[in-house]
């Protein structure tokens, strides 16, 4: 009787080791598919993705998003861009084209008064130059089609910025604007 009932605790334990060990395969087997799912991927990507060996010149990259002013002078011209006008997104899209021309665009948004209040009585785009040479000016107006009689000096040390580019009413009738409409977004 003592012999049968230490089988039946043999088997009892049997079954729960079958049971558990059952219980464990599917863990077991799921983490062995995704072994072998990584494990091909990685031998995948080793054969057909060989790695980009061109070597990045810095200098040449920079050279490459520079306009000819930073490459006679070695200083990239800093700009805002001030929406002088009201037309909505006109800021934007002169950023976008400037900064494609190679300038530092650092700011694109709505003229302002000294009281702060919005500033869209501008007739005519024009240049105010705080920082640095004449020539800067000379070359924003000449690439916008701008007539140098539009350049202002408003001298100002403290800004980061060498030239504010205010956008006025006649902004389609700049020679640049063909250009510049074509970086107009939707978004």
């Amino acid at each position: 009787m003592l012999l049968k009932s230490t089988s039946r605790k043999k088997r009892k334990k049997n079954k729960k080791k079958d049971n558990l060990l059952s219980f464990l395969n599917i863990p077991i087997i799921f983490l062995s598919i995704i072994s072998i799912f990584f494990i091909s991927s990685f031998i995948y990507e080793l054969k057909y993705n060989k790695p980009n060996n061109h070597n990045i010149n810095l200098e040449e990259l920079l050279n490459e998003q520079s306009n000819l002013y930073e490459k006679k002078t070695g200083h990239r011209i800093a700009i805002e861009v001030l929406n002088g006008c009201g037309k909505g997104k006109i800021a934007s899209m002169y950023q976008s084209f400037l900064r494609s021309e190679g300038f530092d665009v650092m700011d694109a948004k709505n003229a302002l008064t000294p009281d702060g209040a919005y500033d869209y009585d501008h007739e005519k785009t024009k240049i105010e130059i705080h920082r640095g040479e004449m020539d800067m000016a000379h070359f924003l107006s000449e690439l916008m089609g701008i007539n140098d009689s539009l350049i202002i000096v408003k001298s100002d040390k403290t800004l980061m910025i060498d030239i504010s580019l205010i956008i006025g009413k006649d902004f389609q009738n700049l020679s640049s604007y063909d250009a510049v409409a074509r970086h107009y977004s939707r978004y």
